[in-house]
């Protein structure tokens, strides 16, 4: 498996080899080590602005980056006129998985940051050599801002930094400025994991200004008593285009509570009969369409904004929750044919939220907290309300429950793993090699592993896929207290079990029997029992894998014995008396009963090797 350093760079190198033909020496194709790493170092700041601020043409992202000789110690800016935030960047990527996660940036470093010459607008650094043109034209940008007095500064540290000593530098040279650490862990959580999700927009950095010629009016109401406070909603008619743009810009971002993801939608038949209603050239779109829902923080709109026919609207953190699929259709229909769009308009209900405001408000962790859960559990009831007209998979339904975001979350920050809750979220990075396909986590087979673990075999292998995933069941297994690594125990034993039957065709083993064919939730079921104390002492993925293969190799030796046993049990006469029929036999309620008397009369035990004894007594 791929670790995530190695993810870091992958998704780095992918950058920096879709460069223009005009970018050449980002290539790596040929180049030496050293140039290698020091194109890798410049890609690390292109990851930064790809994901953080959604830049997505690669010369905008080259146009920010400063890093050179005459840099007066700053690598990269940004200028969020939307904000009215300029971020100056000092990044430092390391050539080896120990350094970047273990080094920290040294008071040197940092104080090499010469931010009060260059906001003075000098020419020339300390050691009296002129600025480079990167810094300079980054000096006329920002002069040339109008109400530059309303802007804040906010540094950016891409490296790690926890002594003291350096953070008193910090504060020193930074007087009075907000400044932000990214280390590695964040960079791993906040960079390399959104990379893998396409989703290359953060938080709330989304802001669209524009101004829509053709809305005429837009209708507005507020509702002072939601579950979630004060809200208010509009209703506009904006043309086909506007909805094209923002989707085919923001992708993933602007889809993260909607049950599905950007390129799942490529694959699903309503996109035909979307692009065969564009081809009339009347105007019944907007009529035959369900319309467009989005969630936001804020939305201003206004038609005074001096443009005849045209209307100003301003949305902060928006979000599509229903109509998805349409404007997925659009945003490609918009890259291949966008005279089709020409005329024609589609709803668009926009629910404010003011979550920003709320927010400021909340003081402590706990209220903080409160008003995180009762905004995920309002959007997402929202959206379940508006996507049950469509016909959508139970699974993708359930996508966004914050167990499952949690659950996600912390798969990937401890193992390294990709737990796929919206079905294709990762086809992109995977087709880009950023990782093993091996470490993409498929849900059905994880909660069903679940399940197993848990001790219910039975439930397992005969649960159907709109149960699995009904919320009451699915919170049984996935919850803020189920145990990660008890979780990647499960699912690494099963998929090595999976494996053992491939090898062996899916026949049945003169020593395991049909252990590997059928009882595959049987086995892990029985690990659940043995395992847990051995469990707790492994810590990484490594150890946890190797727990899982010699776990499986103990029990696969004794389940010959097993099947021995519940063949004479009068109580499996329906599957043993007049034909063997282990298929059924593993599907059935009686084998967990089985297992739990079978399997009582065994443990594992651990001195030089892991090995399964029976007990005392027994």
């Amino acid at each position: 498996m791929i670790n995530k350093y190695d993810m870091l760079n992958n998704a780095i190198e992918a950058i920096c080899n879709s460069a223009p033909d005009t970018f050449g020496r980002y290539r790596m194709e040929g180049k030496s080590e050293e140039e290698k790493n020091n194109i890798r170092a410049k890609g690390y700041i292109h990851l930064f602005l790809l994901i953080k601020f959604g830049l997505q043409d690669f010369k905008t992202r080259h146009d920010y980056i400063t890093d050179g000789p005459g840099d007066g110690g700053v690598d990269a800016y940004y200028i969020d006129t939307n904000r009215r935030v300029i971020y100056l960047i000092q990044s430092k990527y390391r050539i080896d998985e120990g350094n970047y996660e273990n080094k920290e940036i040294s008071s040197a470093e940092i104080a090499s940051m010469e931010l009060k010459s260059i906001l003075d607008g000098k020419l020339n650094g300390e050691d009296g050599r002129p600025y480079n043109g990167k810094i300079r034209g980054m000096q006329k940008k920002i002069s040339g801002l109008p109400n530059l007095g309303l802007y804040d500064y906010k540094i950016i540290l891409l490296a790690n930094l926890y002594k003291s000593e350096s953070l008193k530098v910090v504060k020193t040279i930074f007087s009075g400025l907000s400044y932000d650490v990214f280390d590695y862990t964040r960079a791993y959580d906040e960079l390399v994991f959104p990379y893998c999700t396409s989703t290359y927009f953060q938080g709330d950095s989304i802001i669209i200004d524009r101004n829509i010629m053709g809305v005429e009016q837009c209708c507005k109401e507020s509702f002072e008593n939601t579950s979630y406070g004060k809200c208010s909603v509009a209703l506009l008619f904006v043309p086909l285009s506007f909805v094209a743009e923002i989707v085919d810009e923001y992708k993933n971002s602007i889809l993260q509570y909607n049950p599905r993801n950007y390129l799942s939608m490529s694959k699903n038949p309503v996109n035909k009969a979307i692009s065969v209603s564009l081809k009339e050239q009347n105007e019944n779109f907007a009529l035959l369409n369900n319309g467009i829902t989005m969630i936001c923080s804020d939305f201003i709109c206004s038609t005074q904004n001096g443009l005849n026919g045209s209307t100003n609207i301003r949305i902060e953190d928006p979000q599509i929750i229903n109509g998805g699929q349409t404007g997925f259709t659009l945003s490609r229909i918009y890259r291949d044919d966008p005279e089709k769009l020409q005329g024609k308009k589609v709803l668009l209900k926009i629910i404010a939220t003011y979550k920003s405001s709320k927010e400021q408000q909340a003081v402590t962790d706990e209220e903080k907290q409160e008003l995180s859960t009762a905004y995920a559990t309002f959007v997402n009831s929202i959206s379940d309300a508006t996507n049950m007209q469509t016909k959508i998979d139970e699974a993708d339904r359930k996508a966004n429950l914050q167990a499952q975001i949690s659950m996600q979350k912390r798969l990937f920050a401890y193992y390294g793993l990709l737990y796929e809750r919206k079905q294709g979220e990762y086809e992109e990075a995977l087709h880009q090699k950023i990782f093993d396909k091996d470490q993409v986590i498929k849900r059905d087979t994880f909660v069903k592993c679940l399940w197993a673990m848990k001790g219910d075999c039975a439930k397992a292998m005969s649960i159907s896929k709109a149960d699995l995933f009904d919320e009451d069941a699915l919170l049984q297994v996935i919850n803020e207290n189920t145990d990660a690594k008890c979780a990647v125990f499960s699912y690494l034993f099963f998929s090595l079990s999976v494996a053992i039957d491939n090898k062996n065709k899916k026949q049945e083993h003169p020593v395991w029997g049909n252990g590997t064919r059928y009882g595959k939730y049987a086995l892990l079921s029985v690990a659940g029992r043995l395992v847990s104390a051995h469990l707790e002492k492994r810590t990484g993925l490594a150890d946890i894998l190797e727990l899982a293969e010699r776990s499986l190799e103990i029990i696969l030796n004794e389940w010959g014995e097993f099947e021995k046993y519940v063949r004479t049990l009068q109580t499996n006469e329906t599957y043993f008396k007049n034909e063997v029929n282990y298929f059924n036999y593993y599907k059935s309620q009686n084998v967990q009963n089985d297992i739990n008397v079978f399997w009582s009369n065994y443990e594992m035990e651990e001195s030089a090797e892991l090995c399964l004894v029976k007990k005392t007594g027994h």
